[in-house]
Parts: C-alpha cells; sequence; structure tokens
C-alpha cells in the first residue's frame, strides 16, 4: 500500500508497558530513527535491520520507555 508519509513507517507491535503508544521507524538520508519503542518481536526486528537497523532511538516521553534495552542490544 501507499505510504502517507514516505519513509515513515509505522511499527505496530503496541505494548502494555508503554500504555499503548505508537512506534514509528523514520528513514532518513544519515540513518534510522525509531520514535517511541513498540513491544520487542524478533521478527519486527530483523524487518528493521532488513531496512539498515536503528541509528537512533528517541524516547518522547517516559511512558514510552518500555523494551528500549531490549531494542538497544537486539535481543
Amino acid at each position: 500500500h501507499e505510504q502517507e508519509l514516505p519513509g515513515v513507517y509505522h511499527l505496530g507491535y503496541h505494548a502494555a508497558s508503554t500504555y499503548g503508544c505508537a512506534s514509528y521507524l523514520i528513514r532518513g538520508a544519515r540513518g534510522n530513527i525509531m520514535m517511541d519503542v513498540p513491544r520487542y518481536s524478533s521478527l519486527l526486528a530483523q524487518r528493521i535491520e532488513d531496512m539498515g537497523g536503528v541509528d537512533l532511538m528517541v524516547l518522547s516521553h517516559r511512558d514510552d520507555v518500555g523494551e528500549h534495552a531490549r531494542w538497544k542490544v537486539g535481543r
């Protein structure tokens, strides 16, 4: 399907630990940015890795920290 914002991907995998926040991957020329973190999923992690991985994680507020440590180390 066609994207409304090219290079911006809604990641899904909402987590109760983040009060269901919406997470996004933003692809850019200088690297990819994960905006807030979804529930960790090895399938999603592999798809993101296939798109170049994550160069920077941005946590918009304290409630959206969730499983950021798992995403940081990829486990």
